[in-house]
């Protein structure tokens, strides 16, 4: 599953890999970090919990730096 939330609420076992190659195994909980997904996604998130206890992930967006486009 590539929905990182859907996974990490329904699987007791991720594995992730990037590439071909492993990366982690474990735990959703324990496994699912930020670093990890700006590591294997190349996408910066914010990972929490949510009020009922199960891991979210929740993608950073910003615009693009050009002329049109200023990041405050």
């Amino acid at each position: 599953e590539h929905d990182i939330s859907l996974m990490a609420r329904y699987c007791d076992l991720c594995i992730i890999m990037k590439k071909g190659e492993l990366v982690a195994i474990g735990n959703p909980k324990e496994v699912i970090t930020e670093d990890l997904i700006r590591d294997v996604y190349e996408v910066e998130a914010t990972v929490g919990l949510d009020r009922d206890g199960e891991i979210y992930v929740l993608p950073k967006h910003y615009a693009p730096k050009n002329d049109v486009f200023q990041n405050p």
